[in-house]
C-alpha cells in the first residue's frame, strides 16, 4: 500500500481555489430575491432591495456569516436594473444650463 502524495506536490493535482461554496443554496437565494423581486400585479410597483432583503431575513435565508444580506448584495443577486423604455423626461426650463 503507499501512502498519498503530499498537499501541493504535482502528483496531488491541484487544489481548488478559495474555499468550498454550496452552489444550491445560493442558487435558492437568489430565486426567492428574484421571485420577491417581482412588481405588484396590483400596483406595477416593484419592492425595495431593503425590503428584499428583510424578507429572504424572515423567511430564514441568511447571509454565509448568518446576518441578513444587505441591500447591495440583494441587488448584486438581482443583477442590473431593468431597463427603462418609453420617452425620455424633458429637461425642466431654466435649469443651471440655460444661465
Amino acid at each position: 500500500m503507499t501512502a498519498a502524495p503530499p498537499p501541493g506536490s504535482p502528483a496531488a493535482g491541484p487544489e481548488p481555489a478559495g474555499p468550498p461554496r454550496c452552489r444550491a443554496a445560493r442558487a435558492r437565494v437568489v430565486a426567492e430575491a428574484r421571485r420577491l423581486a417581482r412588481p405588484d400585479p396590483g400596483t406595477g410597483e416593484r419592492p425595495s432591495l431593503r425590503r428584499i432583503a428583510a424578507e429572504l431575513a424572515r423567511r430564514g435565508l441568511l447571509a454565509p456569516g448568518g446576518r441578513p444580506y444587505l441591500p447591495g448584495s440583494v441587488a448584486a443577486m438581482l443583477g442590473p436594473a431593468p431597463r427603462r423604455t418609453g420617452p425620455v423626461p424633458a429637461r425642466p426650463a431654466g435649469g443651471e444650463a440655460d444661465r
